[in-house]
């Protein structure tokens, strides 16, 4: 395996403890996914799907497109694949470079 490919299941794989450790819960307000926020106690992310996989609005991934455990939680708690469903950009190159 390369290790780009490697670099990104260890990304998903602490977005996925982050997710655990931080309870990231999954809302369905009528039909639209929501992500809570664990630095914003009222707050939440908007999940979406997109042509592209599930997108997630906040920094990590809606500016980014990296791994992120609001995508971690929703993959989670819809029985999705987080290499296959989600959208996730992967520059090997600038990745030291982006968020986490």
């Amino acid at each position: 395996m390369a290790d780009h490919e490697q670099d990104i299941i260890e990304r998903w794989r602490r977005a996925g403890e982050r997710a655990n450790e931080e309870k990231v819960r999954i809302l369905d307000l009528d039909g639209t996914y929501r992500a809570t926020s664990s630095s914003h106690p009222l707050g939440s992310y908007r999940l979406e799907h997109t042509p592209e996989g599930w997108a997630c609005e906040c920094i990590a991934n809606g500016e980014y497109r990296m791994p992120c455990k609001h995508l971690w939680a929703l993959a989670d708690a819809l029985d999705l694949d987080v290499l296959r469903d989600m959208r996730v950009e992967w520059d090997p190159e600038n990745a030291s470079l982006r968020a986490a």
